[in-house]
């Protein structure tokens, strides 16, 4: 079952609200962290419960790469890479189950 578009939407659109987020406090050391770790969990639930499987390699690095690159390096977690990831993440499942289907 693919991800529906309204879902789509919603799960982007949340990834740019952290991403905004991110950039607003990109003063802080901690703010943009806590924000990475909450939005990573949030993002990690809502997937799983929509059937995203994390088990091919290139969806869990995408996914997981991003997250990792939020936490790890500091004053980068200003680039979208929520955004990019949730959004690739999207597509690649998408592109799964169209192929699968047919």
């Amino acid at each position: 079952m693919r991800i529906s578009k309204s879902s789509s939407v919603l799960i982007i659109t949340t990834a740019i609200m952290v991403d905004t987020l991110q950039f607003l406090f990109a003063w802080s050391v901690f703010i943009p962290n806590i924000i990475a770790f909450i939005a990573f969990i949030i993002f990690y639930i809502w997937f799983l419960i929509h059937g995203v499987s994390f088990t091919r390699p290139k969806r869990a690095l995408i996914f997981f790469g991003a997250s990792l690159v939020e936490f790890a390096i500091p004053f980068l977690d200003i680039a979208p890479f929520f955004t990019i990831a949730v959004c690739k993440t999207i597509e690649d499942y998408n592109k799964e189950q169209a192929t699968q289907k047919a």
